[in-house]
């Protein structure tokens, strides 16, 4: 009884730096939280299922920063791109979208390849490239799942040509 009493009083002398806070972090009514609190789940759920991919990139970070910055832009693109591709409909620029992913994908094999003749080698590399792999594929299937697409089946195959690109290395490009 006394608890809630002073947790009454409590709210009563501090209310304006309360409201003041739940303002600040947009948690100021019902459709807000249910927002924020989704929003924080995915993130909490994707860390979850990739850590062993965060904690490989935070290595490579110790390495080479500019490396690990530029996977990482590389990575929020296509998170980016996925998120477009499963707020619209279905149409010609999903094929498109889809291809940006594997270039994506293609460049940051390449860079993390590139780490290799910078730094030599490491005994994080296989399993860094494979965890990536895994990642850029799991989002293009649950894409392909999402959208419904059957009749691509070999889709995910093809690889999107960057021959005309700048900055185009034909020693570099492994992947």
């Amino acid at each position: 009884m006394i608890l809630r009493i002073l947790i009454i009083f409590l709210l009563i002398i501090f209310y304006k730096p309360i409201f003041r806070f739940l303002k600040n972090n947009n948690i100021d009514n019902i459709t807000n939280i249910k927002k924020k609190i989704s929003n924080n789940s995915e993130k909490i759920i994707e860390d979850f299922l990739n850590s062993d991919l965060f904690e490989d990139l935070k290595k490579v970070e110790k390495l080479d920063k500019k490396i690990y910055k530029n996977i990482i832009k590389k990575l929020k693109n296509i998170k980016k791109i996925y998120k477009y591709i499963l707020k619209n409909d279905f149409n010609n620029k999903t094929f498109n979208k889809i291809d940006n992913i594997k270039l994506e994908k293609e460049q940051i094999l390449n860079i993390l390849s590139s780490l290799i003749v910078s730094k030599g080698f490491v005994n994080f590399h296989n399993k860094l490239l494979e965890s990536i792999k895994k990642y850029i594929n799991n989002i293009l299937n649950e894409i392909m799942i999402n959208k419904n697409i059957k009749y691509f089946e070999n889709y995910l195959d093809i690889k999107p040509s960057d021959l005309n690109t700048p900055n185009f290395s034909f020693n570099y490009n492994i992947f």
